[in-house]
């Protein structure tokens, strides 16, 4: 169970074929086992054949991702 408001933010980094380049956490919780979940959940975010307009003339791009639980 997790008590009170948790916001995170995380950044993933893509190469232009969908795979992660690195995975940052912008903004974590002070709830360890929520921040572990939340790290480990994007390791695991793959973006197979991203859309054309993410990659177009770039070599990677990036995605942002956030959890809120109130």
């Amino acid at each position: 169970v997790f008590d009170g408001r948790h916001l995170l933010i995380g950044k993933i980094d893509y190469d232009k074929n969908g795979n992660i380049v690195t995975v940052k956490i912008l903004k974590s919780s002070e709830n360890d086992d929520l921040a572990f979940f939340f790290e480990e959940t994007l390791k695991q975010l793959d973006q197979p054949n991203p859309p054309k307009v993410f990659t177009k003339n770039r070599d990677q791009f990036s995605i942002y991702y956030q959890i809120q639980i109130n």
